[in-house]
């Protein structure tokens, strides 16, 4: 439910939020691919806590896939 309305909503925060479940739950997986859409949808109201729970995620899932950089907001493929 809160995916479907995340996908509609104007900003990415709503990723955030499904992102904190999924890493609550230890859904490693999950949470990384709610963070990937929050960041791309963008228009975030903390662009920092997203950026943190994308390092977090890829400390748990052991992955440097993202910049670390504190400007960036963008996923590396």
């Amino acid at each position: 439910m809160i995916e479907s309305l995340a996908s509609k909503a104007a900003t990415g925060d709503l990723y955030v939020a499904v992102a904190k479940r999924h890493l609550s739950r230890h859904e490693w997986g999950l949470a990384r691919q709610a963070v990937e859409r929050a960041l791309a949808k963008g228009k975030l109201s903390n662009a920092g806590e997203a950026r943190k729970l994308m390092r977090s995620v890829n400390n748990m899932l052991g992955s440097k896939a993202f910049d670390e950089s504190p400007a960036s907001s963008t996923v590396s493929v």
